[in-house]
């Protein structure tokens, strides 16, 4: 509850639907394992008030994924969690089509190469 020392947290889950539609589960358990909170994102993102200081666990189920987490409040804070696999290989090819930049003629054969700054 706000104003008995507790501070106000943002927990934000990435990977979920928007609104109310395909939203994540959360339940939140205390150091005594008590639960916290048990109920819904909106949004991908949940607002409450917890104890500073203080060591909870997040429990979060989102289709057939979990995430199972502790965090330490500490101040009024946004902490992230992703529902997204990393599927995506390091190595991979591409294919698409360049075209002329005077002439819009496709261009046939070349090698272009892409590096991340």
């Amino acid at each position: 509850m706000k104003g008995d020392g507790n501070i106000k947290i943002k927990i934000k889950f990435i990977g979920v639907g928007y609104n109310d539609l395909y939203q994540a589960n959360v339940k939140i358990y205390d150091s005594s394992n008590n639960i916290v909170y048990d109920g819904k994102t909106y949004n991908g993102i949940l607002t409450l008030y917890l104890k500073k200081s203080k060591v909870y666990i997040v429990k979060a189920t989102f289709k057939s994924q979990v995430i199972c987490s502790p965090i330490y409040v500490l101040d009024d804070t946004t902490y992230i969690f992703s529902f997204i696999k990393n599927t995506i290989p390091t190595n991979r090819t591409v294919t698409f089509l360049l075209t002329d930049y005077y002439y819009n003629l496709p261009i046939e054969k070349g090698e272009i190469l892409l590096w991340q700054r």
